[in-house]
């Protein structure tokens, strides 16, 4: 369904560095091939805050309703797990998870994560993700980038699309209820979303997800245009329902 990720892109975890210098007689530089320890330790970047937003225990599921068919889409958390990786001059933590959607067939889960964070003494640390969506019913696959920290709206991430954050919000109301602490991402996709059943495949568009802190996607908003057509469709998929355990 409409994850938090869609074609997207669940994941791969990349933990961006300005690339690094492969000489050994750099003394900036650290590789596998070298004697040398970095000239200082990067530091220590556990997830933190973004555990709240992304981290929920296998068996965790949401219920959402399509604001223009009432079509329901439910999806579970199937796997999810963090894995702490040191290095000689980084330590951090890599954040994986797959989710199912038991209406329409579709799988979500981290693309090809990357462990590998070079050294380079102007590292600077951003939380990037990367979510594939597959669907037997669908030959159409999409890998989307989401990403967390920092929250700044001139960074942004790559999957097969831009992603971009868009804000905070205190509270948002979804369907009569009140979400607290919302985080605003906002993709531009090619395709690979489950649309609802009178739209069909889509050409482009964009979705915005809202996050909720220890709630996981309350709303994705899509607006698309379908293939072959000059139509645009704009459509929600909201939050009803959820059980989850983080």
């Amino acid at each position: 369904m409409i994850s938090f990720i869609k074609n997207y892109k669940l994941f791969l975890l990349v933990i961006v560095s300005v690339v690094l210098n492969s000489c050994c007689k750099d003394k900036n530089t650290y590789t596998s091939g070298c004697q040398k320890e970095p000239a200082k330790y990067l530091g220590d970047y556990p997830l933190g805050e973004i555990k709240d937003y992304l981290y929920f225990h296998p068996g965790s599921q949401w219920v959402y309703e399509c604001d223009s068919t009432l079509e329901l889409d439910t999806q579970i958390m199937t796997e999810c797990v963090i894995t702490p990786y040191k290095k000689p001059y980084i330590t951090y933590e890599l954040l994986t998870f797959k989710k199912i959607s038991i209406n329409e067939g579709s799988t979500y889960k981290v693309f090809y994560p990357t462990t590998n964070v070079p050294y380079n003494d102007d590292f600077k640390y951003f939380f990037s993700t990367v979510i594939k969506r597959t669907n037997p019913k669908d030959p159409q696959v999409s890998r989307d980038c989401i990403y967390y920290k920092p929250y700044d709206s001139s960074i942004y991430g790559f999957g097969s699309s831009e992603t971009r954050y868009h804000g905070y919000l205190d509270s948002l109301e979804v369907l009569g209820k009140w979400y607290k602490d919302i985080r605003i991402f906002q993709v531009a996709h090619s395709a690979g979303f489950a649309e609802p059943t009178n739209i069909g495949t889509t050409q482009t568009g964009q979705a915005t997800y809202y996050w909720a802190k220890n709630i996981g996607i309350v709303r994705l908003h899509i607006w698309t245009a379908k293939r072959g057509l000059n139509t645009t469709f704009k459509f929600n998929w909201n939050l009803k329902s959820h059980q989850v355990t983080q």
